[in-house]
């Protein structure tokens, strides 16, 4: 049978209280670093991955990683493809229709974007 302080115990394992602040805060912050990496999609598995090679904090790796949201998304990747337009000097780009949600027409669409978000994103991790 599974008791109360059981439960606790292996909680308090999980979310590794009993370790220094410093520590707490290497992991927000090694959260934080993964939540603005280009890795889009790939934000949990980062931190599943550096938690376990880590042995950092679950909790504080995570909630360092949802910095970056949906609603902190979207100026984030606008700053990003404004940037790289200013460096490469593209002249505007014409707006997105969303009418077209074809393959062929999304990658059409997108390919005009792709080289200023990719060249500002590597200039980033520089």
């Amino acid at each position: 049978m599974v008791s109360l302080a059981r439960i606790g115990s292996q909680l308090s394992q999980i979310l590794h209280l009993h370790e220094s602040p410093h520590r707490t805060a290497l992991a927000f912050a090694v959260g934080a670093f993964i939540a603005f990496s280009p890795t889009y999609g790939l934000h949990t598995l980062s931190v599943a991955f550096c938690t376990w090679a880590f042995r950092l904090n679950c909790v504080a790796l995570l909630a360092g990683s949802l910095i970056n949201n949906p609603w902190t998304v979207l100026p984030i990747v606008g700053a990003t493809f404004w940037t790289g337009c200013q460096l490469l000097g593209f002249p505007e780009v014409a707006p997105f229709n969303w009418t077209d949600l074809s393959p062929v027409a999304l990658y059409q669409q997108i390919w005009p974007y792709a080289v200023p978000f990719a060249t500002t994103n590597r200039l980033e991790l520089r």
